[in-house]
């Protein structure tokens, strides 16, 4: 252990009683959590070793997780770059992810419900919604699982009509000639079946689509 590690002085960290400020002997400042500061025993006139430095990352990385699966469920692909992107280390956050996921706290399945039944709700297709769940590195299966009830020919249906009349709501002015390719096109976009979106587009402006 270097001499620039021993701490000369312990202190409090303004509006952080969760923390302590270790000043060093080479004039520089670590602040560790408080129970960092006690699992190690760091205190004036001893070294802060290399493990409470790795257990105090680790820690703030595990709490960092914490906060985000309170806000919703979260793939192992979501949680680590949410952690990445707080600038915790690559290997700081796969070490929570893994031990997170290990005790349940991963919901994968979940996560794939909840943003189906939102994307559902925003009159978007199984299709985009299941592209969106690939890209949040949700398994095959989940997304399958979660898109199962938006699949089935029916909820297709009525799903379609429904994007299908805002869009025309907001199109009231197209050309009429301009209004059954603006539709089709539309409903492709948002992730519908061929079907599902032949079966809206007849119902709201008749006759076949050739």
């Amino acid at each position: 252990m270097s001499e620039g590690r021993e701490v000369r002085k312990l202190g409090p960290v303004p509006r952080k009683p969760e923390e302590r400020r270790a000043l060093l002997a080479d004039g520089s400042g670590i602040d560790l959590l408080l129970d960092t500061v006690v699992k190690f025993r760091i205190r004036a006139g001893a070294p802060v070793p290399e493990e409470a430095l790795a257990f105090d990352r680790r820690e703030r990385a595990r709490a960092a997780a914490w906060r985000l699966l309170s806000r919703g469920p979260q793939t192992r692909t979501t949680l680590r770059r949410g952690l990445v992107q707080r600038r915790h280390r690559a290997a700081d956050a796969d070490a929570v992810i893994g031990d997170l996921e290990a005790r349940g706290f991963l919901d994968e399945r979940a996560l794939a419900a909840d943003l189906a039944e939102r994307r559902a709700n925003a009159r978007r297709g199984p299709r985009m919604i299941e592209a969106e769940l690939a890209m949040l590195g949700v398994a095959e299966e989940a997304r399958r699982e979660a898109t199962a009830r938006l699949r089935e020919p029916a909820a297709q249906a009525e799903l379609a009509r429904a994007a299908l009349a805002a869009f025309l709501k907001r199109k009231a002015r197209l050309a009429p000639e301009k209004v059954r390719e603006a539709a089709w096109r539309h409903l492709a976009s948002r992730g519908f079946d061929a079907d599902a979106a032949r079966e809206a587009v007849e119902e709201a402006l008749g006759g076949r689509d050739e």
